[in-house]
Parts: C-alpha cells; sequence; structure tokens
C-alpha cells in the first residue's frame, strides 16, 4: 500500500458503535493530510507509530457530531489489541519517496470544495460583512463543521439536528465577531448544501436520506425572491418582509422564524424547499 488513504480503505466489517467508524475516519484524514505535508517538506520528522498513537488519544475522547449520546463509547479495548497494531503494521511499509504516491484523502477533496463554496457565499453580502474565502474556510477547518467532510455518518442524529446546528452557527460567529447570525448560517448552510445536496437528495445508503432532508438550505434573496413570487404557503407578505431587510442581516430570531415556516411547507423536511431556489441563470 503506497498511502494512508489505501490503508484506512480496509474497514474493519463490523464496528461496536458509529463513534469507532468515526473515530479511524478522522484518524485516517489527519494522517493522511500529514504526510502529504511530510511528502512535500521531508519525512525526517513524521513517526507513524508516535502520530497513530496520538491521533488516537486526541480523538478517542472527543464528542462526535453522529455519536455523542452517553452511551456511545469507543471500544478502546478493541484499538489497543486489533486496529491500532494492524494501522501501525500496514503504514511501516508506506514509501518516504514523494514519487511513488500522492497522498490525498477523499474528506480533503471533499472540505477544500465545500468549504470554498461556503465561504464565497457568506462573504457575498459585502455591505454588511465581507471577508477573504481562506478566511471563511479556515473558520471551517478550525471547528467541528470540519468533519462533516467524512460523509454522512458524521452527521447528528435527526432528532438532534436543529441543537446541532445553532451550535454550527454560533462556532462560526465565534471566529469573527462582525458576522451576523444569518451570515453564519449561509457558511453552514452552503457548506452542508455542497457536502450532501448535490445528488438532489438521493443520497445512499437511504438511511441517511432522513437527515439529510433536516439540513436547512441557504437562504438568499434568490430563494426568497421565488418563495414571494409563488406565494408559498400563502406567505407572500411575510417572504417579502424577509427579503427586504437582507438574509446578511438576520439575527437567529429572523433566522429561526424563516426556517420554521420553511419546515411547515416541507413536512418538516427543509432541504426539499431547494425545489424553489432558481440559482444564478
Amino acid at each position: 500500500m503506497k498511502t494512508f488513504v489505501e490503508i484506512f480503505r480496509n474497514v474493519p466489517t463490523q464496528w461496536h458503535n458509529p463513534k469507532d467508524a468515526i473515530l479511524w475516519d478522522k484518524i485516517g484524514w489527519s494522517l493522511s493530510n500529514e504526510r502529504a505535508i511530510a511528502l512535500t517538506n521531508g519525512m525526517e520528522d513524521f513517526s507513524v507509530e508516535k502520530r497513530i498513537n496520538s491521533l488516537f488519544n486526541d480523538y478517542k475522547d472527543e464528542s462526535f457530531l453522529c455519536a455523542d449520546r452517553p452511551e456511545n463509547k469507543i471500544c478502546e479495548a478493541k484499538w489497543r489489541d486489533q486496529y491500532l497494531p494492524f494501522l501501525i503494521s500496514k503504514s511501516m511499509d508506506l514509501s518516504k519517496d514523494p514519487s511513488q504516491s500522492i497522498e490525498y484523502h477523499p474528506a480533503e477533496h471533499r472540505f477544500r470544495f465545500a468549504a470554498w463554496c461556503a465561504a464565497t457565499a457568506g462573504r457575498s453580502s459585502r455591505s454588511v460583512c465581507t471577508f477573504p474565502v481562506s478566511e471563511g474556510a479556515g473558520w471551517l477547518k478550525n471547528t467541528s463543521l470540519k468533519w462533516l467532510a467524512l460523509g454522512t455518518h458524521a452527521l447528528p442524529e435527526p432528532e438532534d439536528f436543529e441543537v446541532v446546528h445553532d451550535s454550527w452557527c454560533r462556532e462560526i460567529k465565534e471566529c469573527e465577531t462582525r458576522l451576523t447570525y444569518g451570515i453564519a448560517a449561509k457558511i453552514v448552510n452552503c457548506y452542508t448544501k455542497a457536502l450532501f445536496l448535490s445528488d438532489m437528495l438521493m443520497v445512499e445508503p437511504k438511511p441517511f436520506r432522513k437527515i439529510v432532508r433536516k439540513l436547512h438550505p441557504p437562504i438568499d434573496r434568490v430563494l426568497l425572491n421565488e418563495l414571494t413570487n409563488r406565494n408559498v404557503g400563502g406567505l407572500e407578505k411575510k417572504w417579502r418582509l424577509y427579503m427586504k431587510k437582507g438574509w446578511s442581516k438576520f439575527n437567529k430570531e429572523d433566522y429561526e422564524e424563516v426556517i420554521r415556516n420553511i419546515k411547515n411547507e416541507t413536512d418538516n423536511q427543509p432541504a426539499l424547499i431547494e425545489a424553489y431556489w432558481q440559482g444564478y441563470q
């Protein structure tokens, strides 16, 4: 095997609980990124065994988006006896020659694109608050939102989604005090849209469709204008008022009221409102 990506594709056939699976993926993504840097800058300081054990100890007690309930604990004995020795053994054969492999994790690929989309959209209201795209992407990278790029299994349970979504928005706002709640939500929602809503909500495997349809749509003038023109839910006046205020000036209460009305029109599946977003045609 030439890369960490290849090594971590050898997933155990059965996990103790979802937290084990995400821990596996987090370690794999982190090692892949570190090795990519090491291949560029020289491998002398890259100790595989030390880093695998260090990352395991760093991540094993963290709360996970899809598995943050008290009863969901990793099977540490299995990690010590089976998973870590397997990973260390396989990793010892990795080449230190950058010409022999390209270390690029699928989650890194998904993150770069989704973060670019989110930061570009979030900075578009220049009269309220703008920022470099690289800065917006950096906020996502330094919050728990980063790990969503691992896949649908990193999403919270449907019944926990609203609380978790609010925590995501607060995490983004804490990165930059100038951000309104509306802008923070725009960044979060464009990020999750790029990650999970590109296949018209037919995400596989099917069990994850329920949570994906709980995702909030990015609220912008294009969507609000279409909801107004079509008088969706008989709420033309409300949609018009939202549009007049502007999504980038929304506070938490404004945003939650818009989402509440969207939920009422989509049987509590707000992502379905994307059918009204016409894009920039």
